[in-house]
């Protein structure tokens, strides 16, 4: 397990580094933020990825358009790809799980959002852990059993 404080040089960009982590060695990745201010993320899934859900809050007003447009852009459109909106009143997680193809599973979870702010000098507090294949399918079920709509261009729109 790894601790990752910031403002701090280091934790930022290990925070930073194990999200490019999860993206190029996740088989299925599971994610699931409070709200998105922000997506800018230009590192891509690995075309070794065949799931992947993402899934963002909508509840606290905090939510931007133009996030939910970057994710649009960014997740793969093919199956096995989601990307959904909850609206339930206190849905608040900040968690990536992945499972890579080597049959690892890991975990980071934390205070940061998906945004830009949580890499350039929020204060942060996050923990990077590798995590049993039980955990793992525990998180997986928790994250697919929440009530949530497709987020489509015309959803955000709307």
């Amino acid at each position: 397990m790894r601790i990752l404080l910031s403002p701090d040089i280091d934790g930022v960009d290990n925070l930073r580094n194990l999200y490019l982590r999860a993206f190029q060695d996740a088989e299925e990745i599971y994610i699931a933020s409070a709200y998105l201010t922000d997506w800018d993320h230009r590192d891509k899934l690995s075309p070794r990825c065949k799931r992947a859900v993402f899934v963002a809050g909508t509840d606290f007003g905090l939510t931007r358009k133009a996030a939910l447009r970057g994710v649009l852009r960014w997740m793969p459109k093919r199956d096995g790809f989601s990307f959904d909106a909850v609206s339930e009143r206190g849905f608040h997680p900040k968690i990536v799980a992945w499972k890579t193809h080597l049959g690892r599973h890991y975990c980071i979870v934390g205070s940061s959002n998906l945004s830009r702010a949580a890499f350039s000098g929020n204060r942060e507090a996050n923990v990077f852990s590798s995590i049993s294949a039980a955990d793992y399918e525990r998180i997986r079920d928790w994250i697919e059993d929440v009530v949530r709509v497709p987020v489509t261009a015309e959803w955000i729109e709307h």
